[in-house]
């Protein structure tokens, strides 16, 4: 009798992966929160001598739209390299791009802000950051190990009468 496996997910599809760079979207979705929150808040009266709300107002729909897309182009991608196992290179290299730069992006703006936090006259400084401003670093990594994800199958032995021949009769 063989021993149960420690792992339950299954080996042929890169489920991990996947699972990372969906916890990728938390930051996305926060922004999304934000501009949706923004876009049904109850309006403020002008401000005396104001001509109106500006064009900020209506702007905010777009952001809104913008973050909304961006979401749902990830979960999406992180999708595709759930199911399509066949392609995973494929969709962890478009998913490692997409990562990479706010990725970058984060990390440039980090070591800046513990460079200028260490030269304050009170001492060193930590940055005062949330946790979800690192939710895109577990999409790169989810990105990265997708792309060299490994099945164990030969891709090039996918041919239809090897495929047809794992279709149960009945």
């Amino acid at each position: 009798m063989k021993a149960p496996s420690l792992s339950r997910f299954p080996r042929d599809k890169p489920v991990i992966p996947a699972l990372l760079s969906i916890a990728g979207t938390a930051l996305p979705l926060y922004v999304l929160y934000v501009l949706v929150g923004a876009l049904f808040a109850s309006p403020q009266p002008p401000p005396p001598g104001s001509r109106g709300p500006g064009i900020f107002f209506l702007l905010l729909p777009a952001f809104a739209g913008g973050a909304a897309f961006l979401v749902l182009l990830t979960m999406v991608f992180s999708i595709f390299l759930l199911f399509d196992a066949r392609h995973h290179k494929a969709w962890g290299a478009v998913l490692t791009v997409w990562w990479g730069l706010p990725s970058a992006y984060l990390l440039v703006v980090l070591v800046i802000d513990l460079i200028n936090g260490a030269q304050t006259a009170t001492g060193a400084q930590v940055p005062d950051w949330t946790g979800i401003v690192f939710t895109p670093f577990l999409g790169l990594a989810g990105g990265i190990w997708g792309f060299f994800w490994h099945t164990g199958v030969d891709p090039r032995a996918w041919t239809l009468p090897t495929i047809a021949g794992t279709i149960p009769r009945g």
